[in-house]
């Protein structure tokens, strides 16, 4: 059904995206799934995905859960000793360091890069925020920083999506 109404949407030459409560629903719980479908939306603006269904579990849902003070403060401190160009290539190395599972010569071929140059990108990031991205542990708190980020990217951008 979702899809027959965003392909009706996309022939109109408009963009669109969806948001779907991934729990039936009865007429008592239609505000708590609407909500759901919100966030949803929310992620799929985010990803640029034509569609997202809610589950609950993702770590962009828990981040976009958070108060925007709470957020803007979390990058603040773990980005205290970055400038900003610093903070941009940091979070544009880390999607892609994780994405290969920690793997050195993985993200060195993905990133065309030499794997000494990876590992001083690492060496460089854990010197700048005081924290080890091959540390299993710390690789979490900068997955939560990337999953903020991209709220507060996305909130900026779709400053009229008020759900």
């Amino acid at each position: 059904m979702a899809g027959r109404v965003y392909e009706n949407v996309e022939r109109c030459g408009s963009r669109s995206f969806i948001g779907i409560d991934a729990e039936p629903v009865d007429c008592r719980h239609v505000r708590g799934a609407y909500d759901r479908a919100g966030k949803a939306l929310r992620a799929a603006v985010q990803n640029g995905e034509r569609c997202a269904f809610y589950n609950g579990v993702d770590i962009e849902f828990i981040a976009g859960e958070m108060p925007l003070k709470a957020r803007r403060d979390f990058i603040a401190r773990l980005f205290r000793g970055c400038s900003e160009r610093d903070c941009g290539e940091i979070m544009d190395f880390l999607p892609v360091y994780f994405r290969c599972d920690g793997s050195i010569q993985a993200a060195a071929k993905e990133l065309c890069l030499h794997k000494n140059t990876v590992q001083y990108k690492l060496r460089r990031i854990h010197r700048l925020t005081r924290l080890d991205p091959r540390s299993l542990k710390n690789a979490a708190i900068f997955e939560v920083a990337l999953a903020i980020l991209k709220t507060l990217r996305s909130d900026a951008a779709t400053g009229a999506l008020h759900l």
